[in-house]
């Protein structure tokens, strides 16, 4: 499943009672999982005087200590613990890395897609489907672009491979009133939120895109303003188009996107990442989510 926006932890003892895995808990189970059987630590519970973890390392008793393999044992631990670390917040934050294939539509009525989209879910077995309608996009407005996540490039064109198969779908490409234009797959690079909405305001530019810190003052600033859902993409199949670079806003309402633009814009911290990246926007747009 895409990993999109797991919920909040308000704290350790919450995370504790409600058997939610930290960080460290991550951790422990990659390295539990890469050591040797009769190498493992063992995980034991502490008395609730003296605990401030749900879990704690020990020696096997029975074994003597070996200072040297000790040490290098907690090196392990310390090091997976903290890939843990990271992998669980990306989760947490809704940036865990997933694909998303584009399918672009023209013609006279787009109802068919917009109609159907659960449909086209539920036969391809996409993590999550949109119909992106574009009303504000200058040449592209009109454009319709069905939008697909999955967990890899695999998955994707093993499930649309299928969808396109269904009768049903050919039944429904057989009426004419849209035609591809053209298909290409992205990468995400980062995500935050729910990324769903009744619209989503986007940007294409070129430049490096943001780091971890500097897309945690983007998604602030987005969230003071109830945008709903960031979403940064890469190219990475598009033709002339790869390797070009995507910011998607979903929200609720046009006004919400356009004060947000308005500070983010303006913000030191963002003309600092766009100094660094060599940010420079190629295009804006505006469209309807189905």
């Amino acid at each position: 499943m895409t990993r999109l926006g797991c919920p909040g932890l308000a704290s350790a003892e919450a995370r504790r009672r409600f058997a939610v895995p930290t960080g460290a808990d991550v951790g422990y189970q990659l390295c539990w999982r890469q050591q040797p059987s009769d190498k493992r630590p063992i995980k034991t519970q502490p008395s609730s005087s003296s605990a401030t973890s749900p879990h704690h390392l020990t020696s096997r008793p029975s074994a003597p200590l070996d200072v040297a393999a000790h040490q290098e044992q907690c090196a392990f631990v310390c090091k997976t613990a903290e890939i843990g670390s990271k992998r669980f917040e990306q989760c947490r934050q809704g940036r865990y890395v997933t694909y998303s294939f584009q399918t672009m539509y023209q013609g006279s009525d787009p109802a068919p897609l917009i109609d159907n989209v659960q449909m086209f879910k539920e036969l391809s077995g996409a993590s999550e489907m949109q119909v992106i309608q574009q009303i504000a996009a200058g040449d592209l407005t009109g454009v319709c672009l069905a939008v697909s996540t999955w967990e890899s490039v695999q998955a994707g064109w093993d499930g649309l491979s299928a969808l396109y198969a269904d009768p049903k779908v050919q039944a429904i490409s057989a009426t004419g009133t849209m035609t591809v234009a053209g298909r290409s797959v992205s990468k995400v690079r980062h995500q935050h939120g729910t990324c769903s909405g009744n619209y989503v305001g986007w940007t294409s530019f070129t430049g490096e895109i943001p780091n971890e810190s500097e897309f945690s003052n983007i998604t602030a600033i987005a969230d003071t303003h109830g945008i709903n859902g960031l979403r940064m993409s890469q190219a990475i199949a598009a033709g002339a188009n790869s390797n070009a670079r995507l910011a998607a806003f979903y929200c609720d309402s046009l006004n919400n996107w356009a004060d947000m633009m308005d500070d983010l814009t303006s913000d030191p911290g963002f003309l600092l990442t766009v100094a660094r990246t060599g940010f420079v926007p190629v295009r804006r747009g505006l469209a309807l989510v189905h």
